[in-house]
């Protein structure tokens, strides 16, 4: 988001906050901006005065991650591959089900209709998980290699060393 919009990690100042307190400094004017997933970012639109500068649409390509330790991966390599399973499964349940997954949605997260539909309406439909790619392998590397250059993150990280190959 700063390389596309010029600017460096130096040029801002970054304050570290769990959700509910960067929501409240956000409505009270102590900070200037707020990056966030969903369903904070839609209950901020909601409820708040917030309003989206960027999001991933702008961007060629976003990516989330499933993430373990390593070890647990290595031991439990079936279990892993039967929750990927089972999460794509879901995925798919999902599409087929809007009405009800809205409802899930909705008490599970504790939020009103409106706010559980417009979060799901931003979802991929569906939502799989898939084996990283040499495409995105690349492009974390690339996210990695701007942290270490602007002191974000202390000592170079090898992404594909990261990366688990059991899939």
């Amino acid at each position: 988001v700063l390389e596309k919009a010029h600017l460096k990690w130096s040029d801002i100042q970054p304050v570290w906050l769990a959700p509910a307190d960067a929501r409240a400094a956000l409505d009270k004017g102590s900070v200037d901006a707020w990056v966030i997933w969903e369903p904070f970012l839609t209950v901020a639109e909601v409820e708040g005065n917030a309003r989206p500068i960027i999001d991933g649409t702008q961007f060629e390509n976003t990516y989330n991650f499933l993430i373990s330790r390593p070890d647990f991966v290595k031991n439990h390599a079936s279990e892993v591959k039967s929750f990927i399973q089972a999460s794509n499964e879901a995925a798919q349940w999902i599409v087929a089900h809007p009405t009800e997954t809205r409802n899930l949605y909705q008490n599970a997260i504790n939020v009103n209709a409106d706010i559980a539909q417009r979060v799901l309406d931003k979802r991929y439909k569906p939502s799989l998980m898939k084996p990283m790619t040499n495409e995105v392998i690349a492009a974390q590397q690339k996210i990695a290699d701007r942290f270490t250059t602007d002191q974000v993150i202390p000592q170079h990280i090898d992404v594909k060393q990261a990366v688990w190959q059991g899939q």
